[in-house]
């Protein structure tokens, strides 16, 4: 036994488009992942960071280098990594926000290679790929450089709090 509900009807065909186009707007927002793909992404197994200041006319550079596994080493010498030494060990928590901040500074999209005194460079090794940024702080403006500089900022901030 069937029956007419006219009301019912009407009061479906009335709701049914609004809740479908709340349904179209929200349901792919609950589901859908993080907007930048590398913030989600562990780091990769071969991650190494590369950094520091220094110049070649001077002759001496210093600076930092994150291994793979968190190790720690800090180098002063004529060249980049030359006399290395145990400086510390960065927990996986410390290498996964390393990564999230290589990839909100867009880095390997960045083209800038300064050189001269006073000069700051990034070298990151990620998924078989080394990518080599540097730059003279004087010479450019903050605008400029605001992504490399904040990335530089927050590897020098992970560094320097461990033992």
């Amino acid at each position: 036994m069937e029956r007419d509900c006219p009301g019912f009807k009407a009061t479906l065909a009335f709701l049914l488009p609004g809740v479908l186009f709340l349904g179209s707007i929200l349901l792919p927002g609950a589901c859908s992942r993080s907007p930048d793909p590398k913030s989600a992404a562990p780091p990769p197994s071969d991650l190494t960071v590369v950094f520091g200041v220094g110049s070649g006319a001077i002759g001496l550079w210093e600076g930092y280098t994150i291994q793979p596994d968190g190790a720690l080493l800090s180098w002063r010498g004529a060249f980049a990594e030359l006399n290395p030494s145990a400086a510390g060990q960065l927990d996986p928590a410390a290498l996964r926000s390393i990564w999230d901040e290589v990839g909100k500074a867009g880095f390997f999209e960045q083209k800038v290679r300064d050189h001269g005194e006073y000069e700051h460079f990034i070298r990151v090794t990620a998924e078989g790929k080394t990518h080599e940024v540097s730059w003279v702080p004087m010479t450019r403006s903050d605008d400029e450089m605001s992504a490399l500089a904040k990335l530089y900022k927050s590897l020098k901030d992970a560094v320097v709090e461990k033992p």
